[in-house]
């Protein structure tokens, strides 16, 4: 009693050629993964050695905002008041530049507001973090 003879099916030489073809697809894939694969360089940074800022934008821990030189943490204000406050004094500035200075536990929301502004007006800008927005 012979059984698993005739019904044998020979697969030999097809599977040769499928893995040809696989191994072939899978180089071709790496190369243009590797090929592809644009190169992320890093933004030039400006040098901060030669940032002046003409004004500084204080954020405190309240979300609250004051303006130096000029006022102190009693004279805090809105985003919506400092507003044109800033675009004033910015305009009559000469080099266009704007610090600002947050509390970490303020909003990002609030920090973001100011930094919108002044990418808007093409002001330069830096973003300074303390733990406590009370400058010197």
């Amino acid at each position: 009693m012979n059984f698993g003879q005739k019904n044998k099916v020979k697969v030999g030489n097809g599977l040769t050629a499928i893995s040809s073809v696989v191994l072939v697809m899978l180089i071709f894939f790496m190369v243009m993964a590797v090929a592809s694969k644009k190169e992320d360089k890093p933004i030039a940074i400006e040098s901060t050695e030669n940032f002046e800022p003409s004004l500084t934008v204080v954020i405190t821990k309240d979300n609250e905002y004051y303006i130096l030189p000029g006022e102190t943490a009693k004279d805090k204000r809105s985003f919506d008041e400092i507003k044109t406050l800033i675009g004033d004094k910015m305009i009559e500035s000469q080099n266009k530049q704007l610090k600002i200075e947050g509390a970490q536990t303020a909003k990002y929301e609030t920090i973001y507001n100011v930094a919108a502004l002044a990418q808007k007006n093409n002001w330069q800008y830096r973003l300074d973090f303390t733990k406590e927005a009370n400058p010197q």
